[in-house]
């Protein structure tokens, strides 16, 4: 039953069994399984909230690289509002249907922050990344500017569907149509799951071709780990809800003195999901460790500064900015829109690293420029950089507050 009431259609949704006596007898004292639900996933979310919240604010204070910290961030903020999301779920269990669809919104946020720190690690400049991604036609992990654009594309697309999905599912529960219980193709709830589900496979999918194709210029960085990360959290939680969606669309399991629909629905999957955020949390403070962004780990670190503020306020404000998300989506368009062309340039004479890493260089000299089309290939490979370049290379913190030129 949705807010507007019930639908008038002749596609009635299966009638649930509900009533006062079910869910009402004390599980553990005086305490019946809602309250359990309530109390466990309270505790979940504070254990994740500290666990993660430590976890950036050692991003934040040492805020050194923001051109991929930001992105972690992003990134580790998956499992607090996964948790905060949950335990709304199993304190407000008729909320639930309501609130859960937004987990997916940010988990598509935070695959597309993986895809762009991924991106950032290979060529931190973005004015350079075209001509990065057409040169890897010529080396040996492949790859192309086209093949780029394209994945571009299909990591944004889970970012608009998993927006339209969110909203569309509140819009037909209220309306009485969504039926979550019902597995008849006149239900708005089939299609929905159908719709975020194939989204999120082909972004997946996508990012694991990715990271396939570049695993050798980004074996520093511990790509797979850091996908690992995120892609347990898309894993376990769609296999949970595809399981709780068979068991509720069946009837497989009835609602008793001790457990109603909902407790069985709602309040187990929220408990189960916000109990595995506190392992993720711990797992992410690992994968997405802040120790490579402490100067005294950085090349040439006596010229890394730190720009996150007193305790790493700018840091968090930067994250939170959508601006970039927004710009990011409105890129994927424009590769939708507009029909790829062939680069005027055919591929960059020198990408030497620019006055940091091991192969030296000269740090006064411009970027290197492009050959014309016409010009011959003159065989140049990936340029090998520091995994960690820093934070100098940047141009502003959080799109307001410059940095200072760089010193070498």
């Amino acid at each position: 039953m949705g807010l507007f009431g019930n639908s008038h259609s002749n596609h009635t949704c299966p009638s649930i069994t509900t009533g006062p006596q079910y869910g009402a007898e004390h599980i553990i004292g005086s305490f019946t399984f809602h309250n359990l639900t309530t109390i466990l996933c309270s505790a979940f979310t504070i254990l994740t909230f500290i666990i993660s919240g430590f976890s950036m604010l050692l991003h934040a204070t040492h805020f050194s690289n923001p051109a991929e910290q930001i992105k972690i961030f992003r990134i580790t903020a998956i499992v607090p509002a996964f948790a905060l999301v949950y335990f709304l779920s199993g304190a407000f269990l008729s909320a639930a249907i309501y609130l859960e669809p937004w987990a997916a919104f940010y988990e598509s946020i935070a695959l597309a922050s993986y895809f762009q720190l991924l991106v950032t690690f290979l060529e931190p400049m973005p004015e350079r990344r075209d001509a990065y991604f057409d040169r890897l036609e010529h080396s040996s992990s492949g790859g192309s500017l086209p093949w780029y654009h394209k994945t571009w594309v299909m990591v944004y697309q889970y970012i608009v569907f998993s927006f339209l999905v969110a909203v569309a599912t509140d819009i037909t529960q209220a309306a009485g149509v969504y039926c979550a219980n019902g597995s008849g193709l006149h239900f708005a709830h089939i299609w929905l799951t159908v719709v975020v589900s194939i989204s999120v496979t082909v972004a997946v999918l996508r990012l694991l071709g990715f990271y396939k194709r570049t695993k050798t210029e980004l074996k520093p960085h511990k790509p797979l780990l850091k996908l690992g990360a995120i892609k347990a959290i898309v894993f376990l939680t769609f296999v949970q809800s595809i399981i709780f969606t068979i068991l509720r669309s069946t009837g497989a399991v009835k609602p008793s003195a001790r457990f109603s629909y909902n407790d069985i629905n709602y309040g187990v999957p929220s408990i189960l999901i916000c109990g595995e955020m506190v392992l993720f949390a711990l797992f992410q403070l690992y994968a997405y460790s802040a120790k490579p962004y402490h100067a005294d780990n950085q090349f040439a670190g006596k010229n890394v500064q730190y720009y996150g503020g007193p305790l790493g306020i700018k840091a968090f404000v930067a994250a939170m900015n959508p601006v970039d998300i927004v710009q990011e989506l409105v890129q994927a368009v424009s590769y939708i829109m507009v029909r790829q062309r062939t680069p005027e340039y055919d591929t960059v004479v020198s990408l030497e690293p620019l006055g940091y890493g091991q192969g030296g260089g000269n740090s006064s000299a411009p970027p290197p420029s492009y050959v014309p089309a016409n010009a011959a290939y003159q065989g140049a490979v990936a340029p090998q950089r520091e995994p960690y370049p820093s934070s100098m290379e940047y141009g502003t913190v959080d799109g307001y507050t410059p940095l200072p030129k760089r010193l070498f």
